[in-house]
């Protein structure tokens, strides 16, 4: 028979777990504060360097603030230029070139007189006049020429045809007339064997607009 005897006392009786529960009750007791206050020390230490930071930057701006206002002062003032710039630009490709215009008129009349056969054409009056109107929602220079003229021959009507079909295709002419037309000037009172008319040429809109600009060129590639 065998026989056993135990001779451990209670208090010194242990659980036959690693660890008690007791013990992780106490661990966790003791390190939860330290983390709240270690989470806490984080975050004050996060919002005073933010804080401190944002005080810098205030700084900063505080200091570069002239300058930043100079430059949207320029800005304004370049922006002001430009667009000045582009009216100028837009009156300039608008303008009519009047030189031109009594260059055809001259070449025109001048092969026309003929004082051996008594015809001849005379210019009484030369008006040129423009106005700005809007065509489809842009505005348009839109130039006119008056040119009164008295012919004489034996056919005064056919030199009107004749000057009217010649101005329409002459190089100062063709191209950018939209109107040429001739009337009989009643108010003048020619002598017999004359036709006094008014020719009005009507050009065609010239918008005021500035010019298209031309595409910046191609950076050229650079040889290997």
């Amino acid at each position: 028979m065998d026989l056993h005897i135990d001779l451990m006392l209670d208090t010194e009786r242990r659980s036959g777990h690693q660890v008690r529960l007791t013990f992780i009750i106490r661990i966790a007791t003791i390190l939860a504060p330290i983390i709240v206050l270690a989470l806490v020390a984080w975050v004050i230490f996060g919002y005073a360097s933010v804080k401190s930071r944002l005080k810098e930057a205030q700084g900063y701006l505080q200091q570069k603030k002239p300058q930043y206002e100079a430059t949207l002062a320029l800005r304004d003032k370049v922006a002001r230029n430009v667009a000045v710039l582009e009216d100028l630009q837009a009156v300039r490709a608008s303008r009519m070139d009047w030189f031109e215009q009594l260059d055809a008129i001259q070449k025109v009349i001048h092969p026309m007189v003929d004082p051996a056969r008594n015809q001849g054409l005379q210019v009484t009056r030369l008006d040129m006049s423009e106005n700005i109107q809007s065509v489809d929602g842009v505005p348009c220079r839109i130039y006119k020429l008056i040119l009164a003229v008295t012919a004489q021959g034996r056919r005064p009507d056919e030199i009107v045809s004749q000057l009217v079909s010649k101005l329409k295709t002459a190089p100062g002419f063709e191209g950018i007339t939209r109107e040429v037309t001739p009337t009989v000037d009643n108010s003048a009172h020619p002598e017999p064997g004359q036709l006094a008319f008014e020719i009005e040429c009507v050009y065609e809109p010239r918008k005021l607009e500035p010019p298209a600009k031309k595409p910046a060129p191609a950076p050229k590639k650079r040889r290997k």
